[in-house]
């Protein structure tokens, strides 16, 4: 197996026929274990569809599958499964280069986040995986609450640009969490943005870094229909 994808069809696959772990279960069943549709369920085992990440952590909780085997082919899919599926299983950890240890791999969606009036890019699929350094990572933020987004649009221009990265601490989601002038990504509306928030006494207001390219650069946000995502805390982009 030598991708995500393989290892969780097999794991789809295994789960209904493994007495360790849920033998004879119906798809019905495992579908709405997963937060997932039968349909999608089926696409899956045949190592197709946008993998989303609910999936992986659902497996992860509800089965102890292993994060290192479903992302890396480290170790065993689950404990105990040396035993009856050595076939599956990769090397472990201590088997391999040190470096590979050293990596989270962090999920990249689909959705697109909006420097400009907002994206109807609001996929919750996972797109692929990208690794960054868990060292790095954890002297920072909670690695299970971030998630990577591209940008569209230039209304936050010069610091972040069209089709950059961004990485988002999702553990923020309250608007009592708001730290005033730093850079949020939210939906309004239906749409997904990505802006400076402020408040202005009880009223909650979205900034645009390029004034030139938004000339309304100041918007209010109506707090009924606003919805945050979490807040920006890493850019990435090519030299341009």
């Amino acid at each position: 197996m030598h991708n995500l994808r393989d290892r969780l069809a097999w794991s789809l696959t295994i789960i209904k026929e493994d007495a360790e772990l849920d033998k004879g279960i119906k798809d019905v069943d495992l579908a709405k274990k997963l937060g997932i549709s039968e349909n999608t369920l089926a696409t899956y085992r045949k190592g197709g569809g946008d993998l989303k990440g609910v999936v992986i952590e659902k497996l992860i909780e509800h089965y102890n599958f292993s994060p290192d085997w479903l992302f890396k082919g480290v170790g065993e899919p689950f404990p105990g499964a040396h035993h009856k599926y050595d076939n599956v299983c990769g090397p472990d950890a201590e088997q391999i280069e040190p470096d590979s240890e050293n990596y989270s791999f962090i999920p990249k969606y689909k959705a697109k986040l909006s420097g400009g009036p907002g994206s109807f890019e609001t996929s919750t699929s996972v797109e692929n995986y990208c690794a960054f350094r868990t060292r790095w990572l954890k002297r920072r933020w909670d690695v299970k609450h971030l998630a990577l987004f591209e940008v569209t649009g230039d209304s936050m221009a010069p610091l972040i640009q069209q089709h950059d990265m961004v990485l988002i601490d999702r553990s923020v989601t309250n608007l009592n969490d708001i730290i005033e002038g730093k850079i949020y990504a939210f939906t309004d509306d239906r749409t997904v943005k990505i802006k400076r928030l402020v408040w202005r006494g009880t009223e909650l207001w979205a900034i645009s870094d390029n004034k030139i390219e938004a000339p309304d650069s100041r918007i209010e946000l109506e707090t009924d229909t606003f919805n945050l995502i979490g807040k920006v805390v890493w850019i990435g982009h090519e030299v341009r």
